[in-house]
């Protein structure tokens, strides 16, 4: 079973949310998901589709999640949204807590634990885009008239 280590909740300004699992055997994942422009630029890697994971330029990622993608979710009016990961072994999670930080929600030194939630949230994987539906809320259009 999976336990959450901490949560970074959708910021407007950020236009992404984080969240970090500890697994059974003590390694973590950080998955984030947000705005493809504002993620991508996190990314280092991609994980393609055979599973393996390649380093890749922010050219070549801009590529995969470029206009000519986006594009296509946006006329079908969908909110595209970009899924990425990042591991730490149970040690370099252990080394990152003692030398970075605690990102733990629960740590009394607030600022320090944003900045190790910062921290964790660079040198990403890119694993997914996607479009969701995000239709308008009924009260929306008697808003904008």
């Amino acid at each position: 079973m999976t336990k959450r280590v901490f949560v970074t909740p959708f910021n407007s300004a950020k236009k992404f949310a984080t969240v970090g699992y500890k697994r059974p055997d003590g390694s973590v994942r950080i998955v984030v998901k947000g705005a493809p422009d504002f993620v991508v630029k996190r990314c280092t890697r991609v994980l393609q589709a055979g599973g393996n994971v390649v380093d890749q330029t922010q050219d070549e990622l801009h590529e995969v999640v470029g206009p000519q993608v986006t594009q296509i979710m946006t006329n079908k009016m969908y909110r595209t949204i970009l899924h990425a990961y990042k591991d730490f072994t149970a040690e370099e999670w252990e080394t990152f807590v003692a030398t970075v930080g605690n990102p733990s929600n629960d740590d009394n030194d607030q600022e320090r634990a944003q900045q190790a939630r910062d921290q964790t949230e660079n040198n990403l994987i890119m694993c997914a885009i996607f479009g969701i539906e995000d239709p308008l809320r009924a009260e929306i259009p008697n808003t904008i008239r």
